[in-house]
């Protein structure tokens, strides 16, 4: 995948910290800042420039000391018209300028800039703030503290009142869903996103039993929804990542209109472990394959499990 900012394609440095889960490059930090990125974090005299087009515009110091948070190295400025530098890093041998791409077509000179220091700029109390903005949103969705995976599952097996079909459903779906994700390179935060709507896809099933005599998909994606909400409630859950996880599991059981590759991909995990479970017909299966199943991992290990020629569709020599 290539990259708009300077030195995306030399940007070899590994993380100086492990605080952040997912954030092993400049690449990926650029993934993780983008969503950050706003018209708050952008400088006070920038933001009529700034829009959702053009995230980088007045964010460069404040992301470039971050950047020299998590891969260590230098922070230099290249000064513009008006007397202000504009920051980039260097990281031994590489330099790389995560909010370069805000100047557009224009050439900018690394070479020979004076260094840059964070006691200097953040003596401007505003940028301080900024930085701190900047540093705490990330924390919330890449760092170590961050409500973890482990931790939602233990507290879905838990309330599963010792179903250990349910359980046992839920583990392998969130296996599946996993390692399609992984496979298929989404990045961090759709991985995660998806993984915690695979631990709940399934919440609304001992309400429905109870309520219907029985598991409606429908009723359970209509059910499901507000009992995510309530899952989470005061866990600390990242925002935009519950109403993403909401939608998933009010969907995961709709098979048209798939929209996002989390989405895609927690219908083929389920359909991956309904497929043993309910000893779905070869037929069945391979009409999913045809229909449904669009990433390459989904398609080969749905084959691979139930289509091989060497055995019959259920794993049986």
């Amino acid at each position: 995948m290539a990259y708009g900012f300077y030195g995306w394609d030399h940007g070899d440095v590994c993380p100086i910290t492990d605080e952040y889960e997912g954030i092993g490059s400049p690449c990926q930090l650029y993934d993780a800042l983008w969503d950050i990125w706003c018209e708050y974090t952008c400088a006070p005299r920038l933001r009529g420039q700034w829009n959702e087009d053009n995230r980088t515009v007045g964010q460069c110091s404040i992301t470039a000391f971050l950047a020299q948070d998590i891969f260590g190295g230098k922070v230099y400025g290249i000064l513009r018209p008006g007397g202000n530098y504009h920051c980039y890093n260097v990281v031994g041998n590489c330099v790389f300028d995560l909010t370069s791409q805000q100047f557009g077509d224009e050439v900018l000179n690394y070479d020979h800039n004076p260094e840059q220091f964070r006691e200097v700029h953040f003596a401007r109390e505003e940028k301080r703030q900024r930085y701190l903005y900047l540093k705490e949103e990330l924390g919330k969705r890449f760092g170590k503290n961050r409500l973890s995976i482990s931790r939602i599952m233990k507290k879905m097996i838990l309330g599963s009142q010792g179903n250990t079909h349910d359980i046992n459903h839920l583990l392998k779906v969130h296996s599946y869903a996993r390692l399609i994700g992984e496979c298929e390179n989404l990045e961090a935060r759709e991985l995660r996103t998806l993984e915690i709507a695979a631990v709940l896809h399934d919440i609304a099933c001992p309400l429905c039993r109870e309520k219907y005599g029985n598991t409606n998909g429908k009723r359970q994606e209509e059910e499901g929804m507000p009992l995510v909400r309530e899952f989470f409630a005061g866990m600390g859950l990242e925002q935009d990542i519950l109403e993403r996880v909401v939608f998933l599991v009010g969907h995961h059981h709709t098979l048209t209109d798939i929209q996002g590759m989390d989405y895609q991909i927690l219908i083929e995990a389920d359909y991956l472990v309904n497929a043993d479970e309910s000893q779905y017909s070869e037929e069945n299966i391979r009409d999913m394959l045809a229909r449904v199943f669009r990433t390459e991992t989904g398609r080969e290990l749905l084959e691979g499990i139930y289509l091989n020629q060497e055995r019959n569709y259920h794993g049986q020599k």
